[in-house]
């Protein structure tokens, strides 16, 4: 659990959890996300919820995070590297890998990251509002 309180989140938050499998949910007082913001956490397939409030994400986001399947994307603003949310996965072994993407951000962030049509990307899938 991320307090009310925490204003930001500073690079490597959670870098290398590689076993965490908790649902996460980023609290509305928490403006910024630094760089590598859960890198490697291999097993995080449990949702993943983020604010409105959020106004800067760094490089990196989710990054090597190969189960993720949920985001509840409500921020206004979008990580633009091609490091954000690749999955590394290998493709002979899943033909389809794609992160569901709810909440009021979910079309600007499939925006920022579109489907790319070369590995490692994941698929964006819209899945509306909440």
């Amino acid at each position: 659990t991320i307090p009310s309180g925490v204003t930001s989140i500073g690079s490597n938050f959670m870098n290398s959890c590689s076993a965490f499998n908790q649902p996460i949910t980023i609290p509305n007082s928490v403006t910024s996300i630094g760089a590598s913001f859960m890198g490697y956490c291999y097993a995080f397939n449990q949702p993943l919820t983020l604010p409105n409030s959020i106004t800067s994400i760094g490089n990196s986001f989710m990054y090597n995070c190969h189960a993720l399947s949920t985001i509840i994307y409500n921020a206004s603003v979008y990580p633009t590297d091609s490091n954000s949310l690749s999955a590394n996965i290998d493709i002979k072994k899943s033909s389809t890998f794609s992160v569901k993407v709810y909440g009021t951000g979910r079309t600007g962030l499939m925006s920022a990251l579109p489907n790319r049509t070369s590995t490692p990307f994941r698929y964006l899938v819209d899945g509306g509002s909440v």
